[in-house]
């Protein structure tokens, strides 16, 4: 591990004119994926706020006829502005989750596309394609992990006697989607000599059969952000202008960094 370490140090400095680039592609990024964000879960919060104005109108007058058949949910679901602002949420979510899957792998795969022809010199716009197609699958289970929460979250809601807490059914979503972002990484390092349905197959093996290097790799990943971010909210709170600071000379140059890392150990490792 500790020779992936060195030699993706080495080949993130080998060509500063592709690091600046990286910085810029990331900075433009984070700005369209934050404005076009806020426009959605704007609406977004418009209808939740509604929601919940229902569940106030009609608590007290649905109370005395719930019985063991019958829930909060189930009576909601057949008043039409629940429904419809139910819908409204499902709507701009997956609004949301295509506009996130066309900007992250525009410009996100210019990334990795660019740390993938550092690694190997292989041709920038194969991997490029391919980063596209792979990541169909995975913000088709992020979806689904999303939508799941919600589910859960109204289940909940809408019982008596919930089975799990609110913060139950965050850390079991947030473990699935850790476990997700596992083998995306995996397959993302594989993108470089593999296709994209061979680059699938292979992360699940990969990941399962080589554990054991895979969680180190995982793990180098996983404790750079948490320690970066976590770094970068205690110096926001402190002084704006430092913390976006730290986020340029710091941030972004690790996210550099981690992608040849994570190509270069799944690739050597």
């Amino acid at each position: 591990m500790l020779k992936q370490i060195k030699n993706s140090f080495e080949i993130s400095k080998s060509n500063i004119p592709l690091l600046v680039a990286a910085l810029f592609i990331d900075i433009i990024f984070v700005f369209i994926v934050f404005s076009s964000s806020a426009l959605v879960f704007e609406d977004v919060g418009k209808n939740i706020y509604g929601i919940s104005e229902l569940f106030q109108e009609y608590n007290e007058k649905i109370t005395d006829d719930l019985n063991a058949a019958q829930n909060v949910r189930a009576v909601l679901s057949d008043i039409p502005d629940f429904t419809l602002y139910y819908q409204n949420i499902l709507k701009s979510i997956v609004i949301w989750f295509l506009t996130l899957y066309v900007l992250t792998s525009f410009f996100k795969g210019l990334n990795w596309s660019i740390s993938a022809y550092l690694v190997k010199k292989k041709s920038f716009f194969k991997y490029y394609f391919r980063f596209f197609g792979v990541n169909i699958l995975w913000f088709f289970i992020s979806a689904l992990l999303f939508f799941l929460s919600i589910q859960l979250s109204l289940k909940r809601v809408g019982s008596f006697v919930p089975v799990m807490s609110q913060n139950t059914i965050g850390i079991i979503i947030l473990i699935l989607f850790i476990i997700m972002i596992y083998f995306a990484l995996i397959s993302y390092g594989l993108l470089l000599e593999t296709g994209i349905l061979k680059s699938i197959r292979k992360c699940f093996v990969i990941g399962v059969k080589e554990w054991k290097n895979n969680l180190k790799m995982f793990g180098v990943v996983l404790g750079s952000l948490v320690l970066g971010f976590g770094l970068f909210y205690f110096i926001v709170n402190i002084h704006v202008l430092a913390g976006f600071l730290f986020g340029f000379v710091i941030l972004l140059p690790l996210f550099y960094f981690l992608r040849i890392f994570i190509i270069e150990s799944v690739q050597n490792g």
